[in-house]
């Protein structure tokens, strides 16, 4: 059996990109109308959301694929699509509600300087119709239809685009319009996502003799819920931190260089999400990981993402002269820690396959969740000895310290695969260099 990177994988790989590339693109429409405090507010309820979305989600956005390849039945991999968006779908309403309860309570820990109303209330919104969106991406990557979503992507871009520019000319030039227009643009997908899913639900719940193995890969899959919420705290922890020691106009300039590497971490996870389910579907057939699939993916990766991130880093400065207003001059230097965790946080994504695989997922949760933990302690360190650029620094050596334990742990778990550390470590080291001087 012969298994590479076909049109399918580049499609997907296309299509995760393209909405997210389009928020980098509305760049220069949002540094002209925004002053760095709104920027950094849209930025950091954009960053929130992605951390209320681990609980909704409830781990399933990792356990997915996983769970749909154990089986090689039709109506097992059916009725897992169903359950997954059944759980996750009760669990968001579930969350929604609580939140809406204890608002004043939640709102004044999430929230120091930004107002509670009505960012709060816009962010739960967002959340809220994003989550039914999280099995349906999984589906289609799964189903290998990347066609369908390449074209979800596309339309998606288009609506972000249109709604931008018809909330800011026609209503307000206002961080809360830029807000509500990404949350239009979200619910019509979500509508879609729910009609496209529909058949799966409908089969999950006819077949009642199977909830029994519901429960089972609940137990399974919550642990994810704490290794998902590590990678939300990292995108999101420093946000949160710098509003709260710092002043909003530094928070705006801080998510501006973040948002630019940003474009980075896209194609990272990108490629990993799109080449993800034919690690599970090599290992189910095989019994094992083909050493030259394994070695192009995670070294042409580092090799692809270096180049990237070298290139970023020694145009930045110009680039947000280029893009934004001289009401966000600065120096943008501390990027570089940023595009170096970016690089670790790709090698991370490989090296944690076989706790995936083997189903160890406790302690991919302990290792994420320590790093994420260490990455707030070094974030209020930093940044009460000296000012919001240390922050970069912190999330590089977080994330640094956790790929060198995923890698103790990980290397001697793969499938008839040997990780290449010689070539590894030597590239990554010559990258850095680069990135640095």
């Amino acid at each position: 059996m012969k298994i590479r990177l076909n049109n399918s994988t580049i499609l997907f790989t296309v299509g995760a990109m393209i909405p997210k590339l389009m928020v980098f693109l509305l760049l220069p429409f949002y540094t002209h109308y925004l002053v760095p405090e709104e920027y950094g507010i849209v930025t950091t309820v954009n960053a929130i959301y992605s951390f209320l979305l681990v609980f909704m989600g409830l781990g399933y956005q990792s356990s997915t694929p996983r769970l749909y390849y154990e089986k090689n039945n039709n109506d097992y991999k059916v009725r897992i699509i169903g359950e997954s968006f059944t759980i996750v779908s009760i669990s968001s309403l579930l969350l929604m509600i609580l939140l809406l309860i204890f608002d004043q309570q939640i709102g004044g820990i999430v929230f120091s300087k930004i107002p509670l109303s009505p960012y709060y209330y816009l962010l739960i919104i967002y959340s809220l119709s994003f989550s039914f969106q999280i099995v349906f991406q999984s589906l289609l990557r799964l189903e290998d239809k990347g066609k369908i979503y390449l074209k979800i992507s596309i339309l998606q871009a288009l609506l972000l685009l249109l709604t931008n520019l018809t909330f800011v000319f026609f209503i307000e030039a206002s961080a809360v319009s830029i807000i509500l227009a990404n949350i239009v643009a979200t619910v019509i997908i979500t509508i879609i996502s729910i009609v496209y899913m529909f058949p799966y639900v409908k089969f999950y719940l006819k077949n009642r003799f199977e909830y029994k193995e519901t429960f089972e890969h609940l137990k399974f899959t919550t642990p994810f819920v704490f290794h998902i919420l590590s990678w939300s705290i990292f995108s999101v922890s420093d946000r949160i931190v710098i509003e709260k020691y710092d002043t909003l106009n530094n928070l705006g300039i801080y998510s501006l260089g973040a948002q630019i590497t940003a474009v980075l971490m896209i194609v990272a996870t990108s490629i990993n999400q799109a080449i993800n389910p034919k690690f599970f579907e090599m290992n189910a057939k095989l019994g094992y990981l083909k050493k030259d699939f394994m070695d192009k993916s995670i070294l042409g990766s580092t090799i692809f993402l270096g180049v990237g991130a070298i290139v970023i880093s020694k145009s930045i400065n110009y680039v947000i002269k280029i893009v934004s207003s001289d009401q966000y001059n600065y120096d943008y230097e501390f990027v570089n820690f940023l595009l170096i965790s970016i690089l670790f946080h790709n090698l991370y994504m490989y090296f944690a396959f076989p706790f995936f695989q083997r189903k160890k997922s406790l302690s991919l949760t302990i290792i994420t969740f320590s790093s994420a933990i260490l990455n707030i302690i070094l974030n209020i360190i930093f940044i009460n000895i000296g000012d919001f650029e240390l922050i970069a620094l912190s999330t590089m050596i977080s994330k640094g310290i956790m790929v060198l334990v995923i890698l103790i742990y990980s290397k001697d778990e793969f499938s008839g695969y040997k990780l290449p550390l010689m070539k590894i470590t030597l590239l990554l080291t010559l990258i850095i260099i680069l990135i640095l001087i």
